[in-house]
């Protein structure tokens, strides 16, 4: 692994911590009674006994129960932060997705704090983990094994062009209105390459660009307006991110 990959991957866990340790912070089933009654007659007479047999009828509906992909659960009171992670692995970074899921979850989330993960993977890069291709999110939790990654797929997402900002857009309303949050992080990891619209005249190397998509072809570019079209809603609604950051190269390069 580089020397800037380390970098990243430092940075990248300071924050988690950092936030982990600034953050502040904290069903009972009901059964429905069942009432039973019972009403007994009987007449008699002096000479006659008559039995009126009784007939019991039991009705049970069945409703059927639809199985779907996604096992988010809401959880019951707001936490501190939101530390949203867009790991876009749909290329020849696919090998670090599960080698960074296994970072964050050396801390995991906590009672202040929900590590949340949109992680895309390609083909033909690694086929560790199940050699899964398709786009995941995790709620991440605490463990120590460096090798295995434990937590949870709330969503199984299909196939997403992690290079399009309706995607990104719809993965931070899905953690806000899933996972109450007061202040939200979000992390985008991939490869990345400046702010700045590049020259026309450059023919060679990669757009000023993050989060590209091999899949797609495409990319999320901040001086073209992606990140502004993927963001400008959720601002809107719920407000400011708190954190913005990019697990890249170049990124801090105009």
């Amino acid at each position: 692994m580089s020397k800037e990959r380390y970098s990243s991957i430092c940075l990248f866990s300071v924050s988690i911590l950092a936030l982990s340790m600034t953050a502040s912070c904290g069903g009972e089933a009901e059964s429905d009674p069942t009432t039973v009654s019972s009403t007994s007659s009987s007449t008699a007479t002096s000479s006659t006994t008559t039995t009126t047999p009784t007939t019991t009828t039991t009705t049970v509906t069945t409703t059927p129960t639809t199985s779907t992909t996604s096992t988010t659960t809401t959880p019951t009171k707001s936490k501190a932060w939101n530390f949203l992670v867009f790991m876009n692995g749909d290329n020849d970074l696919e090998f670090y997705v599960t080698a960074d899921l296994n970072e964050l979850e050396r801390s995991g989330s906590g009672e202040n704090i929900n590590v949340l993960v949109q992680a895309d993977r390609s083909e033909g890069y690694y086929a560790g983990d199940g050699d899964w291709t398709n786009t995941r999110r995790y709620y991440v939790t605490f463990d120590e094994d460096p090798n295995v990654v434990s937590s949870e797929v709330v969503a199984d997402m299909g196939e997403l062009d992690m290079g399009d900002p309706e995607v990104l857009s719809d993965f931070i309303f899905w953690a806000a209105e899933n996972y109450p949050a007061e202040n939200t992080a979000l992390i985008i990891w991939n490869h990345g390459d400046g702010w700045s619209i590049k020259d026309p005249m450059e023919t060679n190397g990669p757009a000023s660009a993050i989060s590209w998509d091999d899949e797609s072809g495409n990319y999320l570019s901040i001086a073209e307006g992606d990140l502004d079209l993927a963001l400008s809603a959720y601002v809107k609604e719920y407000g400011k991110l708190g954190v913005i950051g990019f697990d890249a190269c170049n990124m801090a390069t105009f």
